[in-house]
Order: C-alpha cells, then structure tokens, then sequence
C-alpha cells in the first residue's frame, strides 16, 4: 500500500528539492499558516514512512 501524501507533504517535498538544506522555519514561512514543527514533523512522518530519505555523498577530488 502506498503511503498517503497531502498537500503540505507534496509542499515540503518541492522546498526540499529546491534546498534539501533549507531549515524547517524557513519552510514555514514560505509555506504560511504552518509551523516549523509541523514541517519538521512531516519530515519526519516522511522518512519514517520511506517516502524520502536522508543521504550523504563525498566529492572525491576534495578528499584527495
């Protein structure tokens, strides 16, 4: 069964491809009418739910 997905989940998805960095206080302002908490939140539900996930990669040639 897929996980469902609102409309504030697709919302941070798009700001989180915009800057998977952005803080989620930042996301709530753009977002309005929401907290940082609750986009920490669905974060959060997101990940555990495996709709996203968090990764890291080095860059190579700045490793020497």
């Amino acid at each position: 069964m897929r996980p469902k997905v609102d409309y504030l989940d697709r919302a941070i998805l798009s700001l989180l491809q915009e800057n998977a960095r952005m803080p989620a206080a930042e996301m709530a302002r753009r977002l309005g009418n929401v907290s940082a908490r609750a986009v920490s939140n669905s974060i959060l539900k997101l990940t555990e739910k495996g709709v996203i996930v968090i990764v890291a990669g080095a860059v190579p040639s700045a490793l020497g």
